[in-house]
């Protein structure tokens, strides 16, 4: 008896996966799944990853997605194999007949491993992270730019042993770059799913014998336990993602940058800045307890320099000419900058004095991205009240500095 299978991917066009008894589908138009003895679900092509939104939280093709994880989620009897994407470009904000932005999954997991959850729901898969490798399966080299975190229920690993294939009851998951049908049909044939087999019977389970009940007594024990388990690890894994979240400022640049500056402000002094809109001025603006903040975030690969203090000092300059009812020692300025953001942070040269000296000439309050975190994290861990921190950032002009309260990292 011959397989059937089904390979499901963004466009029914894809031609090098069509064989004998193996259809391509689209994700919107896909077949029944359980008429098929094995289903590939793959997100192995870059025109899957596009969101004509102004962010990395929905791709355009979701709802057909969301419809095939309904189907798997009712499915009975197939197979089902997900081909998870390589380091392709995450585009998004369409404007103007073009994306404007794009970001490499290996720079997204936190947004891809949230998507990948949604769209295959109940799918227990550990988290994978960028590490490119080679793998052998029948004399056949297989590439991957990812590899899951643990070896937990491992299939394969490649030739670093680390794993790319992973099997949780009858679905399956890999990381390997499946890029013809021939690498398709051995993988499959490795997994030991091309190999006809009987259905087991609905009834077979009402038939104990041997120690069956012990076992399944056995059984469902640790699956209470690992699923307790499993739902602190995801929420562990979660919050380490949102941590590392923030810690990105001491290495990003650009608009990935202001907006984790953007939250942590929002976190510390419970203010909304999702309305705030950039007119091409200062990066940021807030009020707070009759004081007016002007912020300019920047991530450079050089050194403090002259012209950062000076542009800040214009905004606010600017701001107190049209606005002449402003305080103007209340109107503030603060250079938010990650300066040689591509060293270590212990190992960057120091702000010139002169830099210093000018930002205090100014009125301006320059503050690292490290002493930030800093701040933001003894605030997290309550070490500081939020007054303390609006203290800091009235109280100071030159270079912030500050002395964690549990100690430097």
């Amino acid at each position: 008896m011959s397989l059937k299978i089904q390979f499901i991917t963004i466009v029914k066009s894809e031609k090098r996966f069509i064989g004998d008894d193996i259809i391509v589908s689209s994700f919107h138009d896909f077949r029944s799944l359980d008429d098929y003895d094995i289903n590939v679900i793959s997100f192995q092509d870059e025109s899957i990853w596009r969101n004509n939104d102004n962010n990395l939280c929905g791709l355009n093709c979701q709802n057909d997605l969301n419809s095939i994880n309904i189907s798997i989620y009712n499915s009975k009897k197939t197979k089902i194999l997900f081909l998870l994407p390589q380091n392709y470009f995450f585009n998004y904000y369409f404007r103007n007949n073009s994306f404007n932005h794009k970001c490499e999954i290996k720079n997204c997991l936190f947004e891809t491993h949230k998507l990948l959850s949604t769209i295959i729901n109940g799918i227990e898969y550990d988290r994978f992270y960028y590490e490119k490798t080679n793998s052998i399966i029948d004399n056949t080299q297989y590439e991957s730019d990812f590899v899951f975190s643990t070896t937990i229920n491992s299939l394969q690993t490649s030739t670093s042993s680390k794993c790319v294939v992973k099997k949780l009851n009858n679905k399956y998951i890999t990381t390997l770059n499946i890029d013809n049908l021939e690498k398709l049909l051995k993988l499959l044939n490795y997994l030991d799913l091309l190999e006809a087999k009987e259905s087991v019977p609905d009834w077979m389970n009402n038939y104990k014998y041997f120690n069956d009940f012990e076992l399944n007594e056995v059984v469902n024990d640790q699956k209470l336990i690992i699923k307790k388990a499993k739902e602190k690890i995801e929420k562990a894994e979660n919050l380490i993602d949102r941590n590392n979240e923030f810690k990105s400022i001491l290495y990003e640049s650009g608009k990935r940058l202001e907006k984790t500056i953007s939250t942590i402000f929002e976190n510390i002094f419970d203010i909304d800045l999702k309305d705030f809109k950039d007119e091409k001025k200062e990066d940021l603006h807030f009020e707070r307890n009759g004081y007016y903040f002007l912020v300019e975030i920047k991530g450079i690969n050089t050194n403090v320099k002259r012209n950062n203090v000076v542009q800040i000092d214009s905004h606010r300059e600017d701001y107190l000419d049209i606005n002449p009812n402003a305080e103007e020692e209340k109107t503030k300025g603060l250079l938010i900058i990650n300066h040689q953001r591509q060293k270590d942070p212990d190992e960057r040269e120091k702000i010139n004095e002169s830099q210093i000296d000018l930002a205090k000439k100014y009125g301006v309050l320059i503050i690292e991205t490290k002493t930030l975190l800093d701040i933001f994290s003894d605030y997290y861990l309550q070490r500081i009240t939020k007054e303390q921190c609006f203290e800091l950032l009235i109280n100071n002009t030159g270079l912030l500095q500050y002395h964690p309260r549990g100690g430097s990292v």
